[in-house]
């Protein structure tokens, strides 16, 4: 190999290696601040938005919705982690929390993975152990029993 060759891969290895280290410091979880807001959460309403097109910022009004009960939110939120940087979403479910104060803030909510983001902000929150499952769980419950015989039904009138 030419000496040419040998510092091209030389370089080649230092950018790959800053671009893992810029990547790791982005990942790794916060000092805590952005999970205080989650104590201001009372409910979620789960919406069938992919199945529907609708978009972050769209009015929610007609799209199918399901509601995760505070006692369970509550559950979910007390085992998170936050995370700087974005994940790898494989689908997901658009959803507003009802904060305590009346306020709400518009979540997006994996398929898979038990972690949710907030829609506009970076960064998203990572469940864990009970909280992980029951929430994996309560997606599936959603998609199986809620929205997919609505989805049945919309496509058979549409037929």
């Amino acid at each position: 190999m030419s000496k040419r060759a040998h510092i091209a891969s030389f370089l080649l290895m230092v950018c790959a290696g800053i671009a893992g280290l810029v990547w790791y410091a982005s990942c790794r979880p916060s000092d805590g601040s952005e999970l205080r807001s989650l104590a201001l959460w009372q409910s979620i309403t789960v919406f069938d938005a992919g199945a529907y097109h609708v978009s972050d910022d769209s009015n929610l009004d007609d799209v199918p919705h399901a509601e995760i009960p505070s006692e369970t939110t509550e559950m979910i939120v007390k085992n998170v982690t936050y995370h700087r940087g974005e994940c790898l979403w494989k689908g997901r479910f658009l959803g507003e929390v009802a904060l305590v104060d009346g306020r709400t803030e518009r979540i997006a909510i994996s398929y898979y993975g038990g972690f949710f983001k907030i829609v506009g902000h970076s960064g998203y929150y990572q469940t864990h152990g009970q909280s992980r499952g029951q929430l994996e769980a309560i997606i599936k419950r959603i998609l199986v029993e809620e929205f997919i015989p609505k989805r049945m039904a919309r496509n058979q009138y549409a037929n």
